[in-house]
Parts: structure tokens; sequence; C-alpha cells
């Protein structure tokens, strides 16, 4: 029996698995990196102050007329969310999405010096951030729920994200 195993039949037998890993790679960044920040956003453009900075993008990009619309239409459920929903939620969702995606940039360092530094620095910021509040020398309302959620979501993030061992780049 002759053995047909050549070159171009081990690639198109690689080809596939080869591609289903990086069509799981790029769901596992869309989940864990974009997602949140469509999330976030989404929650500022429904049910927050129209006077926020997204806004003014959506006027850039032409799009305010549309976004009012939408948002006339999840106003309702707004007496119904929350507090830590609506406001403090969102920078969780972005420091989830930060540090998901230093997890990924940082994913083969083996918790050298940098990859740690790099690892806390969206949960860092976020907490100085808000303790600069708290102090008086950056604009805000500190909130310890604010706090609570950040640590959480960077938390969440690299725990979630701990077995990704494929670098982004």
């Amino acid at each position: 029996m002759e053995n047909n195993l050549n070159i171009t039949n081990v690639d198109q037998g690689l080809y596939p698995l080869i591609h289903h890993s990086q069509k799981r790679r790029h769901c596992k960044f869309a989940l864990h990196v974009a997602l949140p920040i469509v999330i976030g956003g989404g929650i500022y453009t429904f049910w927050r102050s129209p006077n926020l900075l997204v806004f003014s993008w959506y006027k850039c990009f032409r799009v305010y007329g549309y976004v009012l619309s939408i948002r006339h239409a999840f106003l309702p459920a707004r007496p119904f969310i929350p507090a830590w929903f609506l406001y403090s939620l969102p920078d969780g969702c972005w420091v989830y999405s930060f540090t998901a995606f230093m997890v990924r940039v940082w994913a083969n360092e083996d918790r050298r010096a940098w990859s740690v530094f790099w690892l806390l620095t969206p949960v860092s910021l976020a907490v100085g951030a808000e303790l600069g509040q708290g102090i008086h020398i950056i604009p805000g309302t500190f909130d310890v729920v604010d706090l609570f959620v950040y640590v959480v979501a960077g938390a969440l993030a690299i725990f979630l994200n701990r077995g990704c061992n494929e670098n982004i780049h």
C-alpha cells in the first residue's frame, strides 16, 4: 500500500485546525476585550447624561439623531437600574477590557516584573484616579463601590484569561 502523505495533504489537514485556533483566539479577544467596551459604552449611551464626552463623538460622526432615537427606547428602564450598574460598571468594564488585553499581550512572560507591572496598570490607574477624587486632586466624586468594582473587574480579567498562552503579537 502506497503512502499518500505528502506536504499538500498535511497542509490541507492542518489548515482547518490552525484556522479554527485563530477563530477561537479572535472570539476570545472579542469576548474579553471588545465586548466589555461595548457594554460600558451602551450603558453610557442608553442611560447616562447626554452631556458626557461620548455624545460629542456621536455628533462628530453624525449619528447623534440615531443615538437619541435608540436612547429614547431604552430610557423607560432607567428607574429600575441600580446605581452601581449605571455609575460603576462602565468603568469596571473598561478595567476588565484593558486588563484582559494586557493579559494577552504579556501572555508568554511568566510573571516577570514587567508583565506584572503591565497587568496591574489598568486597576492601578482606575484606583489611583478614584483615590485622587477622594482627596480632590482629580475632578469627580469618590465612591468606594467604584474601587470595589475596579478591583473585582481586574481580578476577573486575570482569572478568566490566565490560561491564555498565546499572545496577540
